[in-house]
């Protein structure tokens, strides 16, 4: 990952209920336990989302709702974290590998 194109991005009373980052890839501040609906739409270059594991909720289209554009979410948590989680259904839905770093990646 490129250094130079990473913002990090708080929210307010702990939830992410719109992003105003353009960066290609958003790091969620770890004081963030919501990541709501739509919440990084605005942003059409994402390309990469860095969970922290204090996430405890994921609304529907959160990082993006365009077919053919995939984003990238690197969960910094375990597998039985990442399945406490409240999911939108279509997140649910992401493939899983564990990458030799130990994050998890997530595909959208």
């Amino acid at each position: 990952m490129d250094l130079d194109t990473i913002e990090i991005v708080g929210g307010s009373n702990g939830v992410i209920s719109r992003s105003e980052s353009s960066a290609r890839i958003c790091a969620v501040s770890s004081r963030v336990e919501e990541i709501a609906d739509g919440a990084f739409l605005d942003n059409r270059s994402l390309e990469a989302v860095i969970v922290p594991a204090s996430i405890r909720k994921i609304g529907r289209n959160a990082f993006t709702d365009r077919p053919g554009h995939p984003v990238m979410i690197y969960f910094q948590g375990s597998a039985s974290e990442w399945d406490e989680i409240d999911l939108d259904e279509q997140v649910k839905e992401i493939p899983r590998v564990i990458t030799n770093d130990g994050y998890r990646v997530y595909h959208i």
